[in-house]
């Protein structure tokens, strides 16, 4: 259930300070980087992470903590909490779960009983049904409280700096409960139209309620290659929010660019979109390379946000310092790569680039042609993020020539709540040149393999759109060339991995014909029921599926 708002998750932190941490007020003994955004949010808070773990070391010489929560979870609930980039551990999890499900009660019955009376000195009686709604903890405010609590516990030592992902939003999301004593660092990435209706009616609601993580006189990263529009929004916003006059707000706002940090690595690369472009730079190690434009901005504001971060005068870090690592413009390259490796592995299905041998041993003799073939995951899931895919693809498969000269197999799948016409036009529609130098096309030969994602634990209201609806939105969105051939929809991964696998023989042998690239994408749930399927097997997978059908 999404139900926005902070009366219950103050309410319940304050219960956990006074029952768990013996405070009056829930105060956390670490600082918090906080990061809103519709695109790019999770991928800045792995980097960051990565980043901190690496580049800040405590003076005692005991081990750095650097706590991360991001949403949604990919297969286990407990995979969205991290330390030192690594999941808690179920056991960790469930440990401070259940204390903090143990003051749900609390916490509702308080509210119930104030509500009520406020209820009863107005005109307006709640029913039963919007009382519940008022004063139950929703699903995202307990696993929130229960990341701050794993975080603040004492034992073995709790964290020194978390980094922070909103849900939804930012004002009213449940991480922006935090104290602004608790708050080191705000962070806001692309804006898009994400949740229109849910967080306003314009693109100016949606960037305000970002913006509303933003604290008076704590620093705010943008990051600049958002629309000029969407910039001026988020200055005007933070301007009203935070009570300051331009000049304030230009010193504690930094926009930051992804082309000025690979300017600061390889002087005179910039291309003439002036954004980096991937594969042009040789004295880059080879990962670096590769990267998109919005992956260096990704980057980029990760660099910022670590860089910022104990160089404030409001912070009182003096338990933390800077390591050597970052001390030397030539130590960056390295230190990026790392980075970029660290969160391929704890923060997967964002351009995700599974080798050959990526399925689990157990299919490998089931699905040999995909077990040999490159695969692509992503979890685009708005044009935003479909533009990017659509990007790399056409780069991947040499599209940006007049003829495709690699075909590509899509399995794709979305949740309910999004409109599939704008996706399927952003990444299998016939593209506009960019400039004169570029003639974009629709792929020539492109296979679609519509499936579904099974339930997402904890979040009964996340559903698939069903697979006869996406088959006929195709249509409505797309003048496809006649050489795409669109699938039967298929029931779940395990299927669309079969017909891919059929689709993969065709080509086979085939003389002049380059193997396809398998890209799946279009949810970040249906990746997580691809990382199932790799991390258990098919067997046991569909084993899930069935139980989970019932």
């Amino acid at each position: 259930m999404i139900n926005l708002g902070l009366e219950r998750i103050e309410r319940l932190l304050q219960h956990i300070a006074r029952n768990i941490f013996e405070q009056v007020n829930f105060n956390p003994p670490w600082k918090a980087i906080h990061i809103a955004g519709t695109n790019g949010k999770g991928s800045v808070a792995a980097y960051t992470s990565s980043l901190l773990r690496r580049a800040v070391t405590r003076k005692d010489g005991l081990p750095i903590r650097i706590g991360r929560f991001t949403s949604p979870h990919f297969i286990d609930r407990w995979d969205c909490i991290s330390i030192n980039d690594q999941p808690v551990s179920r056991d960790v999890f469930e440990k401070a779960e259940k204390q903090v499900y143990a003051l749900k009660h609390t916490v509702s019955s308080e509210l119930r009983g104030e509500t009520s009376t406020a209820s009863h000195t107005s005109d307006k009686q709640l029913t039963e049904d919007e009382l519940r709604r008022e004063t139950e903890p929703t699903e995202f405010e307990l696993l929130t409280a229960t990341a701050f609590n794993i975080f603040s516990q004492p034992d073995p030592r709790p964290c020194d700096i978390a980094v922070i992902e909103c849900g939804l939003g930012g004002a009213e999301d449940a991480t922006n409960v935090l104290p602004e004593s608790a708050i080191g660092m705000s962070v806001i990435t692309r804006i898009g139209l994400d949740h229109l209706g849910i967080l306003g009616n314009d693109v100016k609601d949606i960037v305000r309620h970002k913006a509303g993580i933003s604290r008076r006189g704590i620093k705010v990263i943008v990051d600049g290659d958002n629309e000029p529009e969407i910039l001026r929004l988020i200055m005007d916003a933070i301007r009203t929010k935070c009570s300051y006059d331009e000049k304030t707000a230009g010193d504690m706002v930094s926009i930051v660019h992804g082309n000025e940090l690979h300017e600061s690595l390889v002087p005179g690369t910039i291309t003439r979109q002036n954004h980096p472009t991937a594969g042009s730079n040789n004295t880059l190690p080879e990962t670096l390379q590769s990267l998109m434009p919005h992956q260096w901005s990704n980057l980029a504001v990760a660099q910022q946000a670590t860089i910022h971060i104990l160089h404030q005068d409001y912070q009182n870090y003096d338990s933390l310092t800077y390591s050597k690592a970052i001390e030397a413009p030539s130590s960056w390259p390295k230190l990026l790569e790392e980075v970029l490796r660290d969160a391929s592995i704890s923060y997967p299905a964002r351009l995700q680039r599974l080798s050959p041998g990526w399925l689990n041993e157990k299919d490998r003799d089931t699905f040999p042609l995909l077990n040999d073939t490159p695969v692509l995951l992503d979890g685009a899931h708005n044009e935003q993020s479909a533009e990017v895919l659509r990007d790399y693809v056409d780069r991947a498969t040499g599209s940006t020539s007049t003829t495709s000269r690699r075909p590509v197999i899509w399995i794709l799948a979305l949740s309910s709540t999004k409109s599939p016409e704008g996706i399927f036009k952003t990444l299998l529609g016939p593209r506009q040149p960019v400039d004169a130098h570029d003639t974009f096309i629709a792929h020539a030969q492109q296979t679609i393999i519509f499936t579904s994602f099974g339930p997402v634990d904890n979040m009964p209201w996340v559903r698939p759109a069903p697979v006869p609806l996406l088959m006929s939105a195709i249509d409505d969105a797309v003048n496809l060339p006649i050489s795409v051939n669109i699938e039967h929809g298929t029931t779940n991964i395990s299927e669309a991995l079969k017909t891919a696998e059929g689709i993969l023989a065709k080509y086979e042998g085939k003389k002049g014909s380059e193997k396809p690239l398998v890209v799946m994408a279009g949810s970040l749930y249906m990746a997580s029921n691809v990382l199932r399927m790799v991390r258990d097997g098919r067997e046991e997978f569909e084993r899930w599926w069935d139980e989970s059908q019932r």
